[in-house]
């Protein structure tokens, strides 16, 4: 769920510690950083270094499973795992689909919803430097307008979640 409904990439999700869930802030939200030590973690590039609001599903998710999910952090049978049931139960567009590319459906309503490429790829951790013309210097969207945003094309929470 928070692959699909936040653009985070498998590797974002699956590593995720504990600390990366800032549940008591005013706006909450995953933290998505380099982190060494016991729960390390890499991240793909220092624009995917950002603040993901977690509203809706995926904050339903996020308070399911505040420690993270220790069970895939560190292995590499996520991507197996997470497809095999999608798969199993035709939840995919086709054969071809795996759960890595469902982030991708985020990307496609962001689009739909403002017209504008950054704003997309911002949101999913991108590099907007050639979009934009400029040098990334931090985000363009503070947390609060990421929110408002997100709230804008989320899924509601299932009535057995809440």
């Amino acid at each position: 769920m928070i692959s699909t409904e936040t653009g985070c990439r498998q590797s974002e999700n699956h590593a995720l510690p504990a600390s990366a869930f800032v549940l008591d802030h005013p706006v909450r939200h995953l933290q998505l950083a380099f982190e060494p030590g016991g729960n390390r973690r890499e991240i793909k590039n220092s624009a995917s270094v950002r603040l993901v609001p977690l509203v809706d599903v995926t904050l339903a998710t996020a308070k399911r499973h505040a420690d993270g999910f220790p069970r895939y952090r560190g292995k590499n049978n996520y991507s197996g795992t997470m497809t095999t049931y999608p798969r199993s139960n035709d939840l995919l567009p086709s054969v071809q689909h795996t759960i890595g590319g469902v982030r991708h459906t985020w990307e496609s309503r962001i689009l739909d919803v403002t017209k504008r490429m950054d704003v997309s790829r911002e949101m999913m951790g991108h590099s907007v430097k050639v979009i934009r013309g400029s040098p990334d210097h931090g985000d363009a969207m503070d947390l609060a307008q990421r929110q408002e945003l997100a709230l804008s094309l989320m899924m509601p929470v299932p009535d057995h979640w809440a």
